[in-house]
């Protein structure tokens, strides 16, 4: 309960000095785990992030409320950066950690800092200035290391201190560095769940908290805006599941409630269910249908609850996926859509329904009751094509290997 109740005098400090910042926060679990952190450290665990605390670090190590603030804050500008995705794209971890820290403290109220806390100004001489991107302190302290202390002896001096201490500065980065392949695809998923919750916070905070941010957090919120209309496929596939999420109250005896102070208080949970057709034809390729099942286990990986139809010119099976790839499909023959958008019709009910096809088959003429979204394959059907016009719902082509996108 000390921790819970420190946790939340912080955060409301966050709110009121940096109000898109307390907004992030505040939608990111919080969680006391002396197994897993030395510190604190903020992770992707599918399909939430969540902020790792040890209650030893918290309690003995932490002094007051403004450090206690600060390190909430640290932890939230690595999310806001995107260092959680990107370490693996430096070959040097110990510069990358060293210039991801430098970018985000200077950021941080110098009444905010802790003890061990790793500043600009901690490198004497050495030209660094702020508000600069990730890449460019990494740059430049690979020119400090490569010159071993001639030009800059002091500011090499302090950088050979922080790689002796990197087990201790930088415990909480060490799930960044991974690289095995698993570690890849949950990066991938976890890099577009912080995309969404940045623009969330965007929209709960305004656009009044939006232009008190420094320059330089403006220019990395207008990169990811810049993306522009070449979003990824499986974006745009995600935001469809989002957008028709449907929501329930949960009573929980964690929470008390904010209204009253008692408890059990409520909470508000987000369920999706979704039927996912997936084209078994003879026309579409094993290999697509492998990126199919991908995409399927992504989704599923986010809470979704999804029902699998394998069709072809008719359903051919229906079932509860459960997170694998069958080993094998039920199909080979034409393709008709009907019998699977009258199954979605009269069935469910469902959050929406989305279409894994080539899209070669008669336009269905029917109504269609929940949200519907077709995601065509690269060799299917153009979007030129009166038939892909015809299409009732939502559509994406998908643009080859790439996994670009057209509407």
């Amino acid at each position: 309960m000390v921790i819970e109740r420190q946790f939340y005098k912080a955060s409301i400090g966050i709110m009121l000095e940096q109000p898109y910042f307390g907004h992030l926060l505040s939608d990111i679990a919080k969680v006391e785990d002396a197994g897993s952190t030395a510190s604190l450290a903020i992770r992707y665990e599918e399909p939430v992030f969540v902020m790792r605390v040890n209650p030893d670090f918290w309690l003995r190590q932490v002094r007051n409320e403004q450090e206690r603030m600060g390190h909430l804050f640290h932890q939230l500008l690595h999310l806001f950066f995107g260092h959680l995705f990107r370490a693996t794209d430096f070959s040097d971890p110990f510069l990358f950690d060293v210039a991801a820290d430098l970018q985000i403290n200077a950021y941080i109220p110098p009444a905010w800092f802790w003890e061990n806390a790793l500043r600009l100004s901690d490198l004497p001489g050495f030209p660094l200035e702020p508000e600069q991107p990730v890449a460019h302190y990494y740059e430049q302290l690979g020119r400090l290391w490569a010159d071993e202390g001639r030009q800059f002896p002091d500011a090499y001096a302090r950088l050979m201190e922080w790689h002796a201490q990197r087990e201790l500065l930088f415990e909480s980065h060490g799930h960044w560095h991974r690289t095995d392949r698993q570690l890849r695809e949950d990066k991938e998923m976890a890099r577009w769940s912080a995309h969404s919750l940045i623009r969330i916070a965007g929209e709960a905070a305004g656009a009044q908290a939006l232009t008190q941010l420094p320059a330089g957090m403006m220019l990395e919120l207008e990169k990811d805006q810049a993306a522009g209309p070449e979003i990824h496929w499986r974006k745009l596939v995600r935001q469809f599941a989002q957008s028709s999420r449907s929501t329930y109250i949960k009573d929980t005896i964690h929470r008390p409630s904010k209204r009253y102070g008692t408890t059990p208080g409520v909470r508000v949970r987000r369920r999706q269910r979704l039927l996912v057709g997936v084209d078994t034809s003879g026309s579409v390729s094993r290999e697509e249908q492998a990126a199919f099942f991908q995409e399927i286990r992504f989704l599923s990986r986010t809470g979704a609850d999804i029902t699998l139809s394998e069709f072809d010119a008719d359903i051919q099976r229906t079932y509860p996926y459960r997170g694998q790839q069958p080993d094998f499909v039920v199909g080979g023959g034409s393709t008709n859509f009907l019998p699977l958008l009258e199954y979605a019709n009269t069935s469910g009910p469902w959050d929406g329904v989305i279409l894994f096809t080539d899209g070669f088959a008669p336009i269905p003429r029917i109504g269609i009751r929940p949200p519907l979204l077709w995601v065509i394959t690269a060799q299917g059907l153009a979007p030129s094509t009166l038939m892909y016009q015809g299409l009732p719902g939502i559509k994406i082509k998908l643009a080859g290997s790439a996994g670009g996108t057209s509407r």
